[in-house]
């Protein structure tokens, strides 16, 4: 098994193991829901996780009709989400890292604020 950096978490060191250019299945989508008045996306993953982003920071998504967001396909067993009418693809992967990301920096503050 190869060497892991300290500063690598469980999502990086699965995507070390991963094939190259390919996620583990249950970080593959398995359906996409909005929640069209608060511009939220989720993707429900095949592992049952849910991970969410804000949609309107896709400019393409963020002036699309809510019938148009909601005609979207899984491309490659569910590493990307494709809308044909928009012309827009999105990486689950990237979806994903973001997530992380942003969950990181809500705990960070949270832990913040609680008194020593």
């Amino acid at each position: 098994m190869k060497k892991t950096s300290k500063h690598t978490d469980a999502f990086d060191r699965v995507m070390i193991n991963a094939k190259k250019n390919s996620l583990p299945k249950d970080f593959l989508a398995k359906k996409v829901l909005f929640d069209h008045e608060h511009g939220m996306m989720f993707v429900l993953l095949n592992g049952g996780q849910i991970v969410f982003e804000d949609f309107k920071k896709y400019k393409t998504l963020a002036e699309a009709s809510k019938k148009d967001r909601e005609k979207y396909i899984l491309m490659g067993k569910g590493a990307a989400i494709h809308w044909s009418s928009l012309d827009e693809d999105l990486s689950v992967r990237k979806i994903i890292l973001d997530f992380v990301k942003n969950y990181q920096k809500m705990v960070s503050k949270a832990v913040d604020l609680i008194p020593a």
